[in-house]
């Protein structure tokens, strides 16, 4: 499977942090019903994910519910600890946070790219979805994970007006 417009997300129970908290989280249960933006980045603590990615959906997050998105998901190449860290910091607890651990949601989605040469492993691609019922209807692929313009919040919000 690759993600991609008019895909349905896997069927999987991930680690997430919702309202705070750590828990199972049965994707398809979850986006039941709901117009959700998921957004992706390599790493937490990363240069362009904390300056840039995380902080533009925090910032737009009030401007994203009220043009009817029911939920911000970040998905990350990190364990449950570091991604609560990293929430804490950005002030970002209204975001759903998914701990992709292991990359096997990344690989089973088709987005997973290396980053070894950088000491990173296996990471995410950069990426912004929105997901209606748990089908992607739209879908921002950056080129390079270094960069952000594609995948930020005011460029989903675009697309949403």
């Amino acid at each position: 499977m690759s993600l991609a417009v008019g895909n349905r997300l896997p069927n999987v129970t991930v680690k997430a942090i919702v309202d705070g908290q750590a828990q199972d989280l049965n994707l398809p249960e979850y986006l039941s019903g709901k117009k959700v933006v998921l957004f992706a980045v390599p790493g937490a603590f990363t240069g362009v994910c904390s300056k840039d990615h995380l902080p533009s959906y925090v910032n737009q997050y009030d401007v994203l519910k009220s043009n009817g998105i029911d939920a911000v998901i970040c998905l990350a190449v990190n364990d449950i600890p570091v991604l609560t860290a990293w929430s804490d910091i950005h002030n970002a607890g209204k975001l759903v946070f998914i701990s992709d651990w292991d990359a096997a949601l990344t690989r089973t989605m088709g987005m997973d790219v290396d980053l070894s040469a950088f000491s990173l492993g296996i990471r995410s691609k950069r990426y912004a979805a929105v997901i209606e019922n748990g089908i992607v209807t739209h879908l921002n692929i950056e080129d390079s994970p270094g960069t952000c313009s594609v995948s930020k919040a005011d460029t989903i919000l675009e697309g949403l007006l």
